[in-house]
C-alpha cells in the first residue's frame, strides 16, 4: 500500500467522519475509493450499532436521567459507529437547526 493512497483515505475519513486507525485506514484502501464513498453514502447498508460495549461499560446509563448522559452516548455513539458520514452529518445539522436545552421547558 503507497503511503499516498493511505494519506487520501484519510483525509477521506477525516472529512466525512471522525477519522479512522491505521487498521481501518488499510482496510479501506484494500476495498478502494469509490466503494468506500458508496458505503459512505449509503449508511442504510451498514450493520446497527452493537450496543454490547455501551451497556458494559456504561451500566447506570439505563436509570441515567438528563442530557449529560444522552451527550455521553451521542459521543460514544459519533466515535464507534459502522455510519460516520450520518454521525457527522447529524453533528453539522445538530450546530444548525437545535435549540438549547434550556429551552425546552
Amino acid at each position: 500500500m503507497a503511503d499516498k493512497d493511505i494519506a487520501l483515505m484519510a483525509h477521506l475519513m477525516r472529512r466525512a467522519g471522525f477519522s479512522a486507525s491505521r487498521d481501518e485506514l488499510e482496510r479501506y484502501v484494500a476495498q478502494g475509493y469509490e466503494p468506500t464513498v458508496e458505503k459512505l453514502l449509503h449508511p442504510e447498508n451498514q450493520p446497527e450499532q452493537d450496543w454490547d460495549l455501551w451497556e458494559r461499560y456504561m451500566p447506570e446509563y439505563s436509570c441515567l436521567e438528563g442530557f449529560h448522559s444522552d451527550s455521553q452516548l451521542w459521543v460514544y455513539l459519533m466515535i464507534n459507529s459502522n455510519r460516520p458520514l450520518q454521525e457527522k452529518m447529524c453533528l453539522f445539522w445538530h450546530g444548525i437547526m437545535c435549540t438549547g436545552f434550556a429551552k425546552v421547558d
